[in-house]
């Protein structure tokens, strides 16, 4: 994403809001993996959740490569690249690369059994989804996903003034408004915000971010695009990333 920022005009400063950590318990995810012909669909949402889910498998010696295992399905290209790697084919990838489409993709789920391996402060709405069509879910935390401060290097790119915002899922919404607390407004000014897609959108003006620009496809081209069409954009002005 770095450079298609870069490409836009932007000069990018990465400020992480979030860090990737191991599931309180491994004990879900270890019985779903050991059980891989149970189901009929791996459905992975992120690239994270499928890197976690590669890491247990090598750990407990399990190598999905050479042996039978489900239908796999990807929300994006980040995550389908991730399981690709790995010697694993994806079946299923939403055109607009939206976990809230990963359904329409799948065909017939009528009595399918489904795991969804994710964070652990993923919502309901995509099991809710996949039940709603008839299929069985298992969404099992692979990792966790803990806020984390903004460091004072990032405090003291937000004092320097930042033009845009992007927000790449709605951890990093909570961890930077925690992270910047009532400096929030100060720090922020009239900055654009650009988000990933609508869940983030959704989380955001939840917390009372006014959300200026919304990528119609879920990936990172998506969301420079977004941010680059909104009318109150300029480019070669410097942009904040939060991640």
């Amino acid at each position: 994403m770095w450079g298609l920022l870069e490409e836009a005009g932007a000069v990018p400063l990465l400020v992480p809001t979030i860090r990737i950590g191991p599931p309180s318990s491994f004990e879900p995810l270890d019985t779903a993996l050991r059980s891989a012909a149970d189901y009929d669909w791996w459905i992975f949402t992120s690239a994270n959740a499928a890197r976690a889910m590669l890491l247990r498998a090598a750990t407990l010696e399990l190598d999905f490569a050479r042996v039978a295992h489900p239908r796999l399905a990807a929300v994006g290209p980040a995550t389908e690249a991730v399981l690709a790697d790995a010697g694993l084919s994806v079946a299923a990838t939403p055109s607009h690369h939206r976990a809230d489409q990963i359904p329409d993709v799948l065909g017939d789920l009528d009595g399918c059994r489904i795991l969804l391996p994710r964070s652990d402060l993923a919502d309901q709405s995509l099991p809710e989804l996949l039940r709603e069509r008839g299929a069985r879910v298992d969404a099992v935390p692979a990792y966790r996903t803990e806020l984390q401060p903004v460091t004072p290097a990032g405090l003291e790119e937000f004092g320097q003034g930042v033009d845009a915002i992007t927000f790449t899922s709605p951890s990093t919404v909570r961890g930077l408004l925690e992270g910047l607390g009532s400096a929030y407004s100060k720090l922020v000014g009239d900055a654009v915000v650009a988000s990933v897609g609508p869940v983030t959108s959704k989380a955001a003006r939840a917390l009372g971010v006014h959300v200026h620009g919304e990528a119609s496809e879920s990936t990172a081209r998506g969301l420079v695009d977004a941010l680059c069409s909104y009318e109150g954009w300029v480019k070669d002005q410097s942009m904040s990333k939060s991640s």
